[in-house]
């Protein structure tokens, strides 16, 4: 009975990180008449990163996140990131040590930029 319950529990745990992983980008309306776009997100990634492409991501009430891929070869590595819109100079990738609060982000941002990697 435990074995039984531990394979269903590693099951339904592998299966919501291939969920993830296969997670499509998505756009929000933005009243900020900003642009939530992943060329747009993307430019926030700076050319230290090494950005590969963003896998998904999504923006809402001046705030988004970004699941990407960085790096290359051995190095590359998928990362999550939260972004600010400052207005005037676009997204810019914030620390989630600082951000990543219910009572700050919008619950979308929290939700998706904040229990990765």
């Amino acid at each position: 009975m435990r074995a039984t319950r531990l394979a269903l529990s590693v099951l339904i745990v592998v299966a919501g990180a291939l969920a993830a992983s296969r997670a499509r980008s998505t756009e929000a309306p933005f009243p900020l008449g900003a642009t939530c776009t992943r060329a747009a997100v993307a430019d926030a990634f700076p050319a230290s990163m090494q950005l590969v492409h963003v896998d998904g991501f999504g923006c809402a009430a001046g705030w988004a996140y970004a699941w990407a891929t960085v790096g290359r070869g051995v190095a590359e590595i998928s990362v999550t990131e939260v972004l600010r819109l400052t207005p005037g100079a676009g997204w810019a990738i914030v620390s989630r040590a600082q951000t990543c609060f219910p009572d700050v982000l919008p619950p979308l941002v929290y939700r998706r930029g904040c229990f990765s990697n």
